[in-house]
């Protein structure tokens, strides 16, 4: 036996620009009204936002970086500069700056 799932009305303003893109869009999706529009948009939006990962970039030096990404490196034979600052919770530009010295240094390649 299903239980229906109580529902809340919530009210939602929109400028006339914005019900035009939904009513030109509403055919799209195989929606049946601006609010099932709405509420499909909605879910879409929450799921995408559930699967966000949000990373705490860490305040390290430079030369600590550069340890960091040396000890990353060891195991790896290449790595992307955006990959290895996530990795590590760096700063994507403090990743680039020690990755550039590291190469004028003649330790990474």
């Amino acid at each position: 036996m299903q239980h229906a799932v109580r529902q809340q009305i919530v009210p939602v303003r929109f400028d006339e620009e914005q019900l035009e893109l939904i009513d030109e869009n509403i055919g799209k999706t195989g929606a049946r009204s601006r609010s099932e529009f709405i509420r499909e948009a909605v879910g879409h939006y929450l799921n995408t936002l559930r699967e966000m990962k949000v990373i705490k970039i860490r305040n390290i030096s430079k030369n600590q970086a550069k340890k960091e990404i040396l000890a990353y490196l060891k195991d790896k034979k290449e790595a992307e500069t955006f990959d290895i600052a996530n990795s590590l919770r760096l700063d994507l530009e403090l990743t680039v700056q020690a990755l550039k010295e590291l190469w004028e240094e003649g330790t990474v390649q």
